[in-house]
């Protein structure tokens, strides 16, 4: 179907109002100020409209002196991580000459611990016996007796003796956990260390 001359006419009119629009808006945009601002997150924004009053605004020079102060500190970080991951593996590398001596080692300083542990256990066993016999003596003892209040004195000194040995358990308790896991850790990046090597 052919278009007529009124229809061409339309659309010629249409197309025009709004390229007129389009410009007009480009124009608004241009003559105004270009705010550029830093939200409560830090985040940079460039808009045509004022800042909100909870936004600081941002001298571009420094912004971008900021930018890259923040890359080269990010840049500086990750340099200072990747050497020292060299020089641990280069420890590591050096202190062990097989997955197999890495155990040894493990099991070594495990077994140790381990005697930490079954010496721990012995004195929390000997302050909760100390603190139950308390217990019965004071549940045995008249309240009017001359030696309750001493008894009392005692039960508490051997409940804070009790709770300092269960802490003193847990500690070497979880640091065997650490060095279990830091000896699995070693285990993991020797084996890739070797696989590199050999490749």
């Amino acid at each position: 179907v052919g278009m007529t001359a009124t229809d061409t006419s339309t659309t010629y009119v249409a197309t025009s109002a709004l390229m007129l629009l389009a410009l007009l808006w480009v124009s608004a945009v241009d003559a105004g100020e270009l705010h550029r601002w830093v939200d409560e997150s830090g985040e940079v924004h460039y808009t045509d409209a004022p800042p909100p009053e909870s936004a600081r605004s941002v001298d571009p020079d420094r912004a971008q002196e900021e930018e890259d102060a923040a890359a080269r500190e990010r840049d500086e970080a990750a340099a200072a991580e990747s050497a020292e991951q060299a020089r641990r593996d280069r420890v590591l590398w050096e202190s062990y000459s097989s997955v197999a001596d890495i155990e040894r080692t493990r099991d070594r300083r495990l077994e140790a611990v381990d005697g930490e542990i079954g010496l721990a256990e012995h004195r929390v066993g000997r302050a909760r016996e100390r603190t139950e016999r308390y217990e019965r003596l004071l549940a045995d003892l008249p309240e009017d007796n001359e030696n309750r209040d001493a008894m009392q004195r005692q039960r508490a000194a051997a409940r804070e003796r009790l709770e300092r040995r269960r802490d003193e358990l847990e500690r070497i308790q979880a640091r065997r956990v650490r060095m279990e896991a830091r000896f699995a850790r070693e285990i993991e990046r020797f084996r890739e260390l070797a696989a590199d090597r050999e490749e």
